[in-house]
């Protein structure tokens, strides 16, 4: 059930607009893409609107150049998730979007869900990724959308920007940092090392069959343990061994060993409920895990690609959200890595506190409003397209 709270910070929901939002239908289909993927897709809300007339511009401008300022309404609306994760990580978002006249598109990405699971690797390189993601523009008939991406998400929707800014009318990410590429660091070499941040040792430990086993072997629990609210009763209630814990995962050939719980209790707060851990383990029975973990394994492969656009400005409108909790992709580094940023020319950058790494569940009324104030206060200026 697509419930939205209120608290003081969010988005006030009227028992009108709720009403409207419940009776909002999700469509549930499968695209053929010219990448051979079969990919499901959640979408809701009415098509885009035409390109506004001159006097209808968002900024009531004349003329030809008027015409092609044009609200990110027109464009259909794709949110991106990341791991472990479904188009289910945006159900607090994708009816409340619709309501405010977004087309909203969700996929489940390849290796997610009800997509398709290829086996091997080089299935799951960015710059594939990032084909299922324009087939899916072509399947929809749409020449470009806007794309919000979290986790993972965020760094597909980065990299689609950078390498294809012709199909991408705004862009934004969740708690993922646009990672600009550095020819002269390979991020694997460091990484394969065990000699990166310790906080992304995970990432080599997902390279091992170990890990897609570990995950496996009960995906509720991986779930309960990987998904959860950040507040105190919901960090209390895991017994952990926090000497386990300090170890690093490819040391102790585990990333949920620390856990002693053999149920895990599910976070007492707001994310997720009972039904909707359910709901994502029947998903992640079905899928496995092989083709998420695919995502982690082709570093250097993905760095020689986007080595390509290596210095090239993105000039989209672009909004990055990041959190006060999430230990891993933190808020210090985002800053670090994109404020003042001359290749972001025009990024707003927007903070929720009081979330961790999933804040769209444990937020959802702070981050809805974030994100549909960006997308209501900034226009597409389609002149960029005719100088790529």
């Amino acid at each position: 059930d697509l419930i939205v709270r209120t608290d003081s910070d969010g988005e006030r929901i009227s028992s009108k607009q709720q009403k409207k939002m419940e009776e909002l239908t999700l469509h549930h289909q499968k695209f053929s893409l010219p990448t051979g993927v079969r990919m499901h897709v959640v979408s809701c809300g009415p098509s885009p609107p035409s390109a506004p007339s001159p006097s209808q511009s968002a900024l009531g401008e004349e003329g030809a150049a008027g015409a092609r300022r044009r609200p990110l309404r027109c464009y259909p609306l794709v949110l991106v998730h990341g791991f472990p994760d479904t188009w289910y990580g945006w159900r607090n978002q994708i009816r409340f979007l619709a309501s405010r006249g977004f087309r909203v598109l969700c996929p489940d990405l390849r290796g997610y869900g009800d997509t398709d699971r290829p086996r091997g690797r080089a299935h799951y390189r960015m710059e594939a990724l990032c084909g299922d993601l324009l087939g899916l523009l072509d399947r929809v008939g749409a020449e470009r959308a806007v794309f919000v991406g979290h986790d993972w998400g965020g760094t597909l929707v980065w990299n689609l920007s950078a390498h294809h800014p012709e199909r991408v009318a705004a862009v934004a990410g969740v708690c993922t940092p646009f990672f600009a590429p550095d020819p002269a660091r390979n991020p694997w070499t460091a990484l394969r090392r065990g000699e990166g941040d310790r906080r992304f040792d995970y990432q080599r430990y997902f390279h091992s069959d170990a890990a897609v086993a570990e995950f496996e072997r009960d995906p509720e629990r991986a779930l309960a343990i990987m998904i959860r609210g950040t507040a105190e009763q919901d960090r209390q209630a895991l017994d952990v061994d926090a000497e386990l814990a300090k170890r690093l995962p490819t040391d102790r050939k585990s990333l949920l060993n620390h856990v002693r719980n053999e149920k895990v209790p599910r976070s007492l707060t707001v994310m997720p409920s009972a039904r909707d851990l359910s709901f994502y383990a029947s998903q992640f029975e079905r899928s496995g895990f092989h083709g998420a973990m695919g995502w982690y394994r082709n570093v250097e492969e993905n760095w020689r690609w986007n080595c390509k656009t290596a210095g090239k400005k993105m000039n989209r409108v672009a909004l990055m959200v990041t959190t006060g909790r999430d230990k891993i992709l933190t808020a210090k580094q985002a800053r670090r890595l994109m404020l003042n940023n001359p290749l972001l020319p025009n990024l707003t950058m927007r903070h929720v506190e009081a979330a961790g790494h999933w804040v769209m569940q444990e937020q959802p009324q702070q981050f809805n409003k974030i994100l549909l104030e960006w997308l209501e206060a900034n226009i597409c200026d389609e002149t960029i397209f005719s100088r790529l």
